[in-house]
């Protein structure tokens, strides 16, 4: 290693964790699946007279309960004609029933604390709806009121396409979105699988109510539907609830449930006949970067095969070999089954580079005298990923809906667990010698739009029989005895290291959330970008481990390792703030000793070595010109350069192109040395660990570093931004970068003075703001898909900010329809059945936020970093509850009445 500034070692304790030494614990780990601790032991199942099936997931003393409705109306049963009905009914859904208008339902669920939510796919739609324990019979009976007995209101007809639209032109502003499309229309040509789930703007806006409403009537019916209840209930109790409830439901008549397996018909349309042609690879022109894409179908698959053909994609992602970072996954669907591999592509390289490179990565997987342990360790991983969302009762159902929707009563579904344990690493090496066999190929070459697409060399290949076949989704794991949790424990170290522990002896799982202080502040003038770079190289390996070799020890910890965004995810950037960085490390708690020692090692000795440096530093400067091309990072900077002030906060924490292109190795590695001195860092951990074994461990693996804290001061602070406008808000556009997107970007805001003493009361503004702008601007008049308000208060100040996405010939209307609400909220102070709603909605959150061990991680950490450390957000309930609707329109007067706002818009 040739840093210039060397940290020292870390101690003995973290140096005697060794691979062999964790892989001991992999055997008994599966062995306890095997034993009969799965999921599967646990739940009842039945189908009722109605032809409901039902399955009961009980876990004894949680909180939480979460009602999953798997409803067979989906893409995949849609003709041409039809295409997007499933999705468009799914929102028309909730907008009334029989017995309650929208307004009731909304203020029913609002009132309950409940999250009700729902997801269309291409065999089903997904309704799902979770909160408190007692509230599990009315929760029960609105759900079954909006599946079976919705009208579908005329009145409200027209809005909702107008909202489908709009998310629509939010889905085809982003060029991942485009790139699926197309590799949908590669894999299932001339079936409904390579239509848009969402439709055609064309296919929504032809559609009759009269049509939708006959295919609401053959699809929602109880014999089409599988309900999964999870949480905390007695079995009788809850069976009867479901009878009076569900079991209300008429039986019905129309379209059954249809087999999956068989269902190439005519609604799905058969695949072209390609048998014995040659087969070119296309090229498209889509997004900015260079992307490939190759698929090999896979041979007929059972649910065991499609276990063992993802769990060799697991072992496979990643850098496998040469240049190429490869991505593999499974996809499913009428036709056949396809391994699909993905990569970024430099010029000059093709697809028959990618086909390559992909068959030898394979082969150097199953090849490899370390494939025993690989294989173990990957196994461990998914293994531990369905603990992970054992804690997380609403992804749990939503990540194995294929698996749940498949069931059609008798035995319990046999879920990915259960055929986890029955792989061994031979079962694996004749797949990769069956698919190097394979001729049948698929590819496309995506060229950025700024370029000339050009034509890809043909890979000859020949097309097989067609093979039927589904997707697995992630099962979960066993029940937990749930006990009391201990109040959190705060210590000081010398150095400044701040940590919070929780201990909950109810959870199986090290949820460590590690925060990091000043991000962007921290970063030296010319060096924007050089945080997030050197959080995306803490992966790359270690001083003490490569790569490799760190991959293998965290899969036997069962970890699962966050450092940076995921970008795949749409809506998970919440920690994307310039503020503060983070690495979060969820492992079994049974190998906590070794997951912390891995821990430490990547934050205190990363190897940063010259090669991974240039792979990082290329996909951070893809990812950041995307992030310049999208409109709503372009309006948030240019909002908070113009609300605070030129600053390190008003670009996005991916950085500045320029400063990332000069940016050099040796600088990198001073940086670190800075920037994770203790005295920045923030850990909270919740387990089932005493606290004091924790900051034993702890204290051990710093002890080189428990000195005096050094931390720089932030280079600046925020100012004024522009000057205030002389009459009304000062109106900005962002300069375009690409062509125009569907959808506009706008964004609103004002600085406001600090006050601790009201935040409760701008908690209970802010969420009952974002309710109202949803119900009239979204809701009512279809102006929008997205759209929100929040009041933040950090370091640099305090502001209110509203955002909206909707299609440019709106922009007047909605602009129109946000001042009528911040107006009408200033005027009147609210009734005190909408504080009540607001109220509810915020309870039901909090406890939607303490399911998972990480998520109370990461807000006990957020609360020390900020300075006001609770349990969790509960701590803060009898202050919210105490809010009226008196103080908040005297809050409103304060916050929202101005002619200083600054508006901001981006295509």
């Amino acid at each position: 290693m040739n840093s210039t500034r060397r940290r020292a070692r870390l101690s003995l304790p973290f140096l005697a964790v060794s691979l062999p030494i964790l892989l001991a614990f992999t055997g008994s780990f599966s062995a306890s699946f095997a034993a009969g601790e799965s999921r599967t032991s646990k739940e009842a199942g039945l189908v009722l007279d109605n032809g409901l099936r039902l399955l009961l997931d009980r876990r004894p003393g949680s909180p939480v309960i979460a009602l999953t409705a798997i409803v067979a109306a989906g893409s995949d049963l849609e003709t041409p004609e039809q295409s997007g009905a499933s999705h468009f009914l799914e929102h028309l859904l909730f907008n009334g029933t029989a017995s309650r208008t929208q307004e009731e339902l909304y203020a029913e669920v609002d009132r309950l604390g409940l999250y009700n939510n729902a997801s269309t796919r291409e065999e089903f739609t997904l309704f799902q709806m979770v909160g408190a324990a007692e509230t599990l019979e009315k929760a029960l009976e609105i759900q079954s009121d909006m599946l079976f007995n919705s009208t579908l209101p005329a009145a409200k007809f027209q809005k909702e396409k107008g909202i489908v639209l709009e998310e629509m032109a939010s889905d085809m502003s982003r060029p991942i979105y485009g790139e699926s499309l197309q590799v949908k229309r590669l894999l299932f040509p001339g079936t409904a699988r390579s239509r848009p789930v969402l439709g055609t703007a064309d296919s929504i806006g032809s559609m009759d109510r009269a049509d939708v409403l006959r295919y609401y009537k053959s699809r929602y019916r109880p014999a089409n539907t599988v309900l999964v209840v999870a949480g905390g209930f007695e079995l009788d109790e809850v069976l009867q609830a479901v009878k009076r409830t569900f079991g209300k439901a008429p039986a019905g008549t129309g379209g059954g449930y249809p087999d999956r397996e068989a269902a190439t018909g005519d609604r799905l349309g058969a695949p072209a006949d390609r048998s014995g042609t040659p087969m070119d690879l296309t090229t498209a022109t889509q997004g900015t970067t260079r992307r490939g894409t190759v698929a090999w179908r896979l041979p007929d698959l059972d649910p065991a095969g499609r276990t063992a053909w993802k769990l060799l994609a697991n072992l496979a992602s990643g850098p496998a070999s040469g240049e190429l970072e490869l991505g593999f996954e499974t996809r499913s669907g009428p036709g056949g089954s396809w391994l699909v591999v993905a990569s970024p592509m430099e010029a000059g390289q093709t697809l028959p580079d990618l086909r390559a490179v992909a068959v030898a990565g394979l082969r150097e997987v199953v090849g490899s005298p370390r494939f025993p342990d690989r294989f173990e360790q990957s196994r461990t991983s998914m293994l531990a990923e369905d603990l992970r969302l054992r804690e997380q009762l609403h992804y749990d159902s939503f990540y194995r809906a294929d698996d749940l929707a498949a069931w059609r009563g008798g035995d319990q579904p046999v879920l990915e667990a259960g055929r986890l344990i029955e792989l061994s690493p031979g079962t694996l090496g004749a797949l990769v010698d069956a698919l190097d066999a394979s001729s049948d190929l698929r590819g496309i070459l995506f060229q950025p739009e700024s370029s000339q697409a050009s034509s890809a060399p043909p890979l000859a290949g020949s097309s097989k029989t067609p093979a039927a076949g589904s997707s697995s989704a992630r099962p979960s794991g066993d029940d937990a005895v749930v006990t009391r949790r201990d109040a959190p424990v705060r210590t000081l170290f010398e150095s400044g290291l701040r940590l919070v522990t929780l201990r909950d002896p109810s959870t199986r799982v090290l949820a460590v959330h590690v925060l990091i202080d000043g991000r962007n502040l921290a970063e030296a003038p010319g060096q924007a970008g050089v945080a997030e770079l050197l959080h995306r190289m803490l992966k790359a390996g270690t001083k003490y481990r490569d790569r490799r070799q760190l991959e293998g020890d965290l899969g036997a910890v069962g970890a699962s390792l966050k450092v940076a965004d995921d970008r795949r995810i749409p809506f998970d950037d919440y920690y994307f703030s310039p503020l503060f960085s983070y690495v979060r490390l969820e492992a079994l708690a049974d190998r906590w000793q070794g997951a912390l020692s891995l821990l430490a090692d990547m934050i205190w000795n990363p190897g940063l070595e010259l090669a991974d440096f240039k792979r990082e530093k290329r996909g951070l400067l893809r990812d950041l010109r995307a992030d310049n091309r999208a409109a709503s990072r372009r309006a948030r900077s240019l909002l908070m350069k113009s609300l605070l002030g030129a600053g390190p906060w008003s670009h996005s924490p991916l950085g500045v192109e320029q400063d990332l292109q000069s940016l050099d190795l040796e600088a990198l590695r001073r940086f670190q040395g800075r920037y994770f001195e203790p005295s920045r860092i923030v850990i909270s951990i919740v387990s089932p660990i005493p606290g004091d074994a924790l900051e034993r461990q702890l204290r051990q693996l710093v002890a080189d570093r428990d000195r005096e804290p050094s931390r720089p001061s932030p280079a600046q602070s925020p100012g004024q931004g522009l000057p205030e406008g002389d009459s009304g808000p000062l109106h900005l556009e962002a300069p375009p970068a690409g062509p125009p997107s569907a959808q506009l970007q706008l964004r609103m805001a004002r600085r406001l003075d600090r006050s601790p003493d009201r935040r409760p009361t701008r908690i209970v503004l802010a969420s009952l703001l974002s309710e109202r702008l949803a119900d009239r601007v979204r809701e009512k008049l279809g102006l929008a898909y997205s759209i929100g308000a929040a009041i933040t208060e950090d370091v640099l100040g305090a502001r209110i900010s509203i955002r909206l996405g909707t299609r440019p010939g709106n922009l007047k209307a909605a602009r129109e329809a946000v001042s009528k609400v911040l107006d009408e909220l200033c005027a009147s102070p609210p009734a005190e059945e909408e504080v009540e709603r607001t109220l509810g909605r915020l309870r039901g959150r909090m406890a939607m936020r303490a399911q998972t061990s990480i998520g109370r991680a990461y807000r006990l950490g957020l609360a020390e970093w900020q300075g006001y450390l609770a349990a969790d957000d509960m701590g803060m309930w009898p202050r919210l509850a105490q809010v009226n609707g008196a103080a908040v329109q005297e809050e409103a007067n304060r916050v929202l009445d101005g002619s200083d706002w600054i508006e901001v818009t981006a295509r």
